[in-house]
């Protein structure tokens, strides 16, 4: 039960960064898809896809961290 609440929290990170990656890469390619590509939709598309990857990346190194922290803190 103890370790099914520590999986809960730590998923909270992941979810954030993907939301955040989200985001910014949409407004990315709204604001430079135009440059690059001729159509808005081929940034916005692009700018998503490189936002959710890094988003992952981020949320997977937070949550290891914590992980961590939790593993050190419980004396493992």
């Amino acid at each position: 039960m103890a370790k099914e609440k520590e999986d809960k929290t730590t998923s909270n990170a992941m979810g954030v960064c993907i939301a955040l990656g989200t985001s910014f890469g949409a407004a990315f390619g709204v604001a430079f898809g135009p440059l690059v590509f001729d159509d808005l939709s081929m940034g916005i598309a692009l700018g998503v896809s490189f936002g959710i990857v890094i988003g992952i990346t981020i949320g997977a190194l937070l949550e290891a961290r914590k992980k961590a922290e939790q593993k050190d803190s419980s004396g493992e």
